[in-house]
């Protein structure tokens, strides 16, 4: 046989192992897809955010920070692959999230919080609760958004800002001063009525004090559109 007819031969079956390869990851890719878009909006939400967080802090790992997520070790000798993981992921989690659809809330708010929400350990409710943060302003590009507030305290004013997501009528977030603090929110016409995830309580080590299920379950925060 012909050296020619080897390399044919050779880079025939490379290119054929590749569209197999390709044809699984993407029947892969279809049969998560299906699966993300059965799933209640919060989890769909929080593996969505979880994701962002993590591709935010994984360039870390290139100066030599060794990263843990779950099982997953990131350091200098993986992260080019990691960060392709995660994108990955994202990206199948926005498919999922736009087939769902969502509905838009930009505007100015102002925001009310039952008693109980002074005690679960979360300042952008214990703010509301407090009246030190009444309003803030949604800014919503596609089914993501800012939530920007003016907190003032003792004379002083800080603007918290934090990012979430819209999936069909309800809206999700994390505490600006904790990442794993999750909220989410029903969407009507003028009004947005968020409660803290009670699942948060899984990730809290007892250590730290955790909130009271019983303040979770009656905190009851109303943003208002004005």
């Amino acid at each position: 046989m012909k050296l020619i007819q080897v390399i044919l031969i050779l880079f025939v079956s490379m290119f054929t192992l590749n569209d197999i390869t390709l044809r699984a990851e993407n029947v892969a890719d279809d049969s998560e897809l299906k699966k993300l878009l059965m799933i209640p909006e919060r989890e769909l939400a929080k593996k969505y955010l979880q994701t962002e967080f993590i591709l935010e802090i994984i360039p870390a790992a290139e100066k030599g920070v060794t990263i843990r997520i779950g099982y997953d070790e990131i350091g200098p000798h993986n992260v080019t692959e990691a960060i392709k993981k995660y994108e990955k992921k994202r990206i199948l989690y926005e498919k999922a999230i736009r087939k769902r659809g969502f509905v838009q809330i930009s505007g100015l708010y102002k925001g009310t919080a039952t008693e109980s929400c002074n005690r679960i350990q979360s300042m952008w409710s214990e703010a509301i609760t407090s009246k030190h943060l009444t309003k803030m302003q949604i800014k919503q590009d596609d089914f993501k958004f800012t939530m920007v507030q003016r907190l003032e305290l003792d004379g002083k004013s800080l603007d918290l800002e934090t990012v979430g997501v819209v999936i069909g009528s309800s809206m999700h977030f994390t505490d600006p001063m904790n990442s794993e603090y999750y909220f989410g929110g029903v969407i009507s016409d003028q009004n947005i009525k968020v409660k803290p995830d009670f699942n948060s309580l899984q990730s809290w080590p007892s250590w730290a004090h955790p909130p009271h299920r019983a303040d979770l379950i009656n905190c009851d925060v109303e943003l208002i559109k004005e």
